[in-house]
């Protein structure tokens, strides 16, 4: 279960547009995202969605063997169903 505190950071890191797209591919999107310090977020979509953070929190959780979202996965994850919600919305069809 995702923490209160991801989505109300998750949300703030959108609200102040933190989160850009800087690399995709038709099945892999790199997103950095500048929070107090600027993490990089890789969301990979073969058969399942898989994602990646190279914060702390998200490292540490994941040495642990948990499993972890972030806030910055969590603004990645949002940004992406934003943006493909709007392309239907325009008729568009791009792939973030």
């Amino acid at each position: 279960m995702i923490k209160t505190i991801i989505f109300k950071k998750a949300r703030k890191l959108l609200e102040e547009q933190k989160v850009k797209v800087i690399q995709q591919t038709e099945n892999k999107v790199l997103f950095q995202v500048d929070s107090n310090e600027t993490h990089y977020v890789v969301i990979k979509q073969n058969h399942a969605v898989s994602y990646e953070c190279d914060c702390e929190f998200y490292l540490r959780k994941a040495r642990e063997g948990r499993n972890v979202m972030c806030s910055h996965v969590l603004a990645c994850l949002i940004f992406m169903f934003n943006q493909i919600k709007k392309e239907k919305k325009d008729g568009g069809g791009g792939q973030c």
